[in-house]
């Protein structure tokens, strides 16, 4: 649906749905070579290896080491450094694949899909 839900849009009032293509303004200035969505969250990663992630956050997923829900988004501080090239979403998780060919995983585990 159209539904802004934990604010997974990335504009910050999960009230709003965009009904056009709106830019994420948290991420202007960033260089995104990766964008990921699952129904609740997203992820981007940036050129420089950044990965940044917003939405719902209840199983931990944004990787902020909190269960909370974020709006905007925000970079996940853990992996700086880490040289993030491609990041991929789960219904409650994330993946993240460095250049040098390392995969990280975060959020809920139930499936044993966190490897």
């Amino acid at each position: 649906g159209s539904d802004n839900s934990f604010g997974r849009q990335g504009h910050g009032d999960a009230a709003d749905p965009a009904l056009v293509p709106t830019r994420v303004s948290a991420l202007v200035g960033q260089e995104v070579v990766s964008v990921a969505a699952s129904g609740s969250h997203m992820a981007a990663a940036t050129r420089e290896g950044e990965v940044w992630t917003w939405g719902k956050g209840t199983h931990g997923q944004l990787g902020s080491g909190l269960k909370t829900s974020s709006g905007v988004p925000a970079p996940v501080a853990s992996l700086r450094g880490k040289a993030v090239a491609h990041v991929a979403c789960g219904e409650s998780f994330t993946l993240a694949a460095t250049r040098r060919a390392e995969v990280f995983s975060w959020g809920t585990n139930s499936d044993g899909q966190l490897g």
